[in-house]
């Protein structure tokens, strides 16, 4: 079994759709998406030092957000989470354009032939925790098997 893991730092950014803008140009619509992107591809190259996977890949995906400011108790107790704050983040970004983003990133680096040999995908979108920072952290392995699902 070949597994690799990596943590991407910083607010992840999803791949949507893209805009014409004449001439055959196509352009992303998010500003942000070149940067996210070229920072996946550094970090998972990075942590892969060389290994490729030509078959067949499952992903795990666990996304940080930064926690909203109302999650928050007020006054001297500011610092504390309130009782009823979220710990998974059910608004935008929606959790298929932020993995499309990763799954590019994985493709573009070279670890993985194509982001089609993925026949699995675990993942979610949670709050940071009060020493995490947002990013992504992934892990890509080679495992055949399904059945810690």
């Amino acid at each position: 079994m070949t597994e690799i893991k990596w943590m991407t730092v910083g607010i992840p950014v999803p791949q949507g759709s893209k805009r014409h803008v004449g001439n055959g140009i196509m352009i992303e619509q998010s500003a942000g998406l070149p940067a996210w992107r070229n920072q996946l591809i550094y970090d998972i190259q990075k942590a892969a030092r060389g290994v490729k996977f030509d078959g067949g890949v499952n992903v795990t995906l666990d996304f940080r957000f930064p926690r909203l400011k109302s999650h928050y108790r007020t006054g001297q107790y500011a610092h504390l989470l309130k009782d009823d704050a979220p710990t998974y983040k059910i608004s935008r970004p929606d959790i298929d354009k932020i993995i499309r983003a990763v799954m590019d990133a994985m493709t573009y680096s070279g670890v993985i032939k194509d982001d089609a040999n993925c026949y699995l995908i675990m993942s979610r979108k949670m709050y940071c925790n009060d020493k995490e920072q947002p990013g992504v952290f992934g892990i890509i392995s080679d495992t055949q098997s399904c059945d810690n699902i």
